[in-house]
């Protein structure tokens, strides 16, 4: 057998033992119970010690498509411990400076960056990757409405790198901290009945698998890692477009997200799981397709109209189920009956224009 494959079962089980024992130390500290701060402990905990300890050990550079050197990815690896410090202080605008300091550390101190604008405009790309890898971030807090919701989308997105990797695609450092992190969301996932995860601390999280998603850019992975993330993306401009229009039952961004609305509505919390489940299994296939595919947002705008629809027939399941070419027609009908009134309402003015009327003396 490979040893590669070997490592990488290690890094499994080593980051699942060592991330159920934070939980269940910490879950015994009234202090970090209190604060809620026994999932993202054991989470990042379990990923540094088991990440940094693989990849001293037995470290790969010619698995990099970019230079990355051990001291640049170990570098990166620690920010996690800057967003976990800043939690402690339990305040929003702490826990966004925490976010901001950990990207600014794992961007420019570990010059781990995407390149999107020219090559030559360095500080450019540095400065945007930043702003993703924060926006990125503080976006989870979108999905921390539904208890254990953050961390089955957390499973899903590094269970895609992970399969990616025995796919071939990925390099070995990649795939070991996409199957640490994988072991370590899935222990969270099974804890998530004892332990909230929280709104403040629900960011955390979101750094780890923004951060995997920086390495994965790195690997020319990115249009796979957007596809395994779409479900979330689509959540999360769901919860803003509802804050964006500053009503006030639409003020907290967890209290907006279409699967609690869905469950709101009435629909069994097993369904609701369920479909959920069959969103990110139709999304794991598609960002596997990516691969082959010559086009970068081909298979990017196809998750996107799944996931979309998918969303949507979840909002109407109270509604008989209908197909889409049902759907498309319904809508087509309510648009044409909508610029008929207007019509008819603007040809009734120009029929009857209002008379003036003469003020009496």
């Amino acid at each position: 057998m490979d040893s590669h494959l070997l490592l990488i079962g290690l890094s499994f089980v080593l980051c699942a033992v060592i991330s159920g024992a934070v939980f269940a130390l910490s879950a015994k500290h009234e202090f970090l119970r209190h604060y809620l701060m026994t999932v993202p402990l054991s989470v990042i905990c379990a990923t540094v010690i088991t990440i940094g300890l693989i990849s001293s050990v037995w470290w790969f550079p010619y698995d990099f498509v970019e230079d990355i050197t051990l001291k640049k990815f170990l570098l990166a690896l620690a920010s996690f411990f800057i967003v976990l410090i800043f939690l402690l202080i339990k305040k929003s605008r702490f826990i966004a400076m925490g976010i901001i300091l950990a990207s600014c550390v794992c961007v420019f101190a570990s010059d781990i960056y995407i390149t999107i604008l020219p090559e030559t405009y360095v500080w450019l790309n540095k400065i945007i990757t930043v702003l993703l890898l924060y926006t990125y971030s503080m976006g989870f807090r979108a999905l921390s409405g539904l208890n254990a919701y953050p961390q089955i989308q957390g499973i899903v997105i590094s269970g895609g790198m992970t399969l990616l990797y025995f796919l071939g695609q990925s390099p070995f450092i990649l795939g070991i901290s996409s199957t640490s992190i994988l072991a370590a969301f899935f222990v969270a996932y099974l804890y998530s009945k004892e332990q909230f995860l929280g709104i403040q601390n629900s960011p955390c999280l979101g750094f780890v698998l923004g951060w995997l998603g920086l390495l994965s850019a790195k690997e020319l992975l990115s249009p796979c890692f957007i596809i395994f993330s779409m479900l979330y993306l689509v959540e999360l401009i769901i919860s803003l477009a509802r804050k964006l229009t500053f009503s006030e039952k639409y003020r907290a961004i967890a209290e907006n997200s279409a699967s609690l609305q869905v469950l709101r509505s009435g629909l069994p919390t097993v369904d609701l799981v369920k479909h959920i489940i069959n969103i990110d299994i139709l999304l794991l296939i598609i960002g596997v397709f990516q691969l082959a595919s010559s086009s970068a947002h081909s298979f990017i705008s196809l998750a996107a109209i799944i996931t979309v629809w998918q969303i949507y027939r979840a909002v109407t399941w109270q509604e008989p189920e209908k197909t889409f070419k049902e759907t498309s027609q319904e809508i087509k009908a309510q648009i044409t009956e909508t610029l008929s009134k207007l019509k008819s309402k603007k040809t009734s003015k120009s029929v009857n224009p209002k008379k003036r009327t003469s003020k009496k003396k």
